[in-house]
């Protein structure tokens, strides 16, 4: 039993440095836990390829390589038309396989623990190590001498953190943050409503408190949390079978059982509020909009207002086909840089908004293929996890909404769905249809 638990523990460890990668104090400069992990599943990879005597590459991978190949050669065309130095998305390719290697990594740890490997299994990880990360965020804040210890001995660059006093764990904030609690949100929803029937009533309720810890704390640590919040519940009206009036045991007691927690979370929070310097101040932040609209009569948050400011379009034909060449601002990183008025500081072009930023470094072209490689990273995990689909396009949903926001990707959830599915045990009749498919292929 012992045994067990301290394999969970080190499993809980494996997919935090996935899920929730940091710049370690222990590691050279310039290197993170995921890199890490992708150099082990290298290894890994090799040692399990060798003792099969199987050194065929599968055809999802190749399809992923060619895509992420795809963009990074536009990227590339981007720079040298453009005659600059920013090489942020020319080495998606390498970016791709790091996440790919260091999700096989997460999987294999959790398979040899538990001896299987599936969405759900994986799922609950990655729900515990966020709920741990709001706690962990919590206590970092609360506590100066730990706070000290993360800073100085755990994580690198954390200073910058409270430059913009924000919360954050280890590994854990801003908008990367938001984005890893909405997919975590979904995934609760989604499972809650796939196993309402088989659930225990114990395994609700912590499904329920997590998502509304993760709600709350992670609203407090990024507000892009919302989008996770909204596609969520989005997702259980949208499923919900309105031709039946009748509820079912299984959904009442869940619903029952979110309401108690619900109840339980709301009187904590409002005791906290009133007791808790610290955290009255988060609350307010977490849920500015509410509190602007009781007190002054209008629903208005800073950050959007910002985001409003950011709406800037390309005014050249060029931009718009191919870009700039520039998704950091070249100020900080280019020499031959020629000043044109733009801001010195900040996103270049003064705009964070992911969309724009992507057509202000590689245009509409580069753009399309971005998100077509999603769409099809959407299309294969679908393949791979026939009964996910839901689960699966609500992750494309979570990106390109983010996208309206801030320029980054799921693709390491993606990695997940993929790993998962290569690495699952196959009926034989599944897998004979895939043989039959791959030969057809060929």
């Amino acid at each position: 039993m012992l045994k067990k638990l301290i394999l969970i523990a080190f499993t809980l460890v494996v997919v935090s440095f996935f899920y929730y990668s940091f710049d370690p104090f222990f590691l050279p400069r310039g290197y993170n836990t995921k890199m890490v992990m992708a150099a082990v599943g290298l290894v890994i990879l090799g040692w399990e390829m060798l003792k099969s005597k199987d050194l065929t590459v599968s055809k999802p991978i190749i399809t992923l390589a060619a895509w992420s190949a795809i963009i990074s050669l536009i990227a590339l065309f981007a720079m040298v038309f453009n005659g600059t130095i920013d090489t942020a998305y020319a080495t998606y390719i390498t970016s791709m396989a790091v996440w790919l290697s260091s999700a096989f990594v997460m999987c294999y740890v959790i398979k040899s623990v538990h001896g299987r490997i599936d969405v759900e299994i994986v799922a609950e990880y990655l729900v515990a190590v966020s709920v741990i990360q709001c706690f962990l965020a919590l206590w970092i804040d609360n506590n100066p001498a730990l706070q000290n210890f993360v800073d100085t001995r755990i994580v690198r660059g954390t200073q910058f953190m409270h430059e913009i006093k924000r919360l954050y764990g280890i590994g854990c904030g801003l908008d990367t943050a938001g984005i890893h609690f909405s997919l975590c949100l979904i995934m609760i929803a989604y499972l809650l409503k796939k196993n309402r029937r088989t659930m225990t009533l114990l395994s609700s309720v912590l499904y329920i408190l997590s998502y509304v810890v993760i709600a709350i704390v992670g609203s407090m640590i990024a507000r892009t949390t919302y989008v996770g919040i909204g596609l969520s519940i989005g997702y259980l009206f949208l499923t919900h079978d309105y031709s039946s009036v009748e509820i079912s045991k299984s959904t009442l007691r869940i619903l029952m059982s979110g309401f108690a927690v619900f109840v339980v979370g709301v009187v904590f929070a409002i005791y906290e509020y009133n007791h808790d310097a610290g955290v009255r101040h988060w609350i307010r932040f977490a849920f500015e909009g509410f509190f602007n609209y009781f007190e002054r009569g209008e629903y208005s948050v800073a950050s959007n207002e910002t985001l409003q400011n950011m709406v800037k379009w390309p005014t050249k034909i060029k931009t718009w086909i191919i870009g700039d060449g520039y998704f950091t601002n070249p100020y900080y990183n280019d020499p031959n840089f020629i000043w044109q008025g733009q801001n010195k500081q900040g996103y270049y072009m003064d705009t964070d908004i992911g969309y724009i930023r992507f057509i202000f470094y590689f245009g509409v072209i580069g753009l399309g293929a971005f998100a077509g490689f999603f769409l099809k990273c959407t299309q294969m995990s679908i393949k791979l996890l026939k009964e996910y689909k839901g689960l699966i396009i609500f992750t494309l949903f979570t990106g390109l909404i983010v996208w309206m926001k801030v320029a980054t990707d799921v693709f390491f959830q993606f990695a997940l769905y993929i790993c998962i599915g290569l690495m699952m045990e196959k009926p034989v009749e599944e897998e004979q249809e895939n043989q039959l498919e791959s030969s057809e292929g060929e």
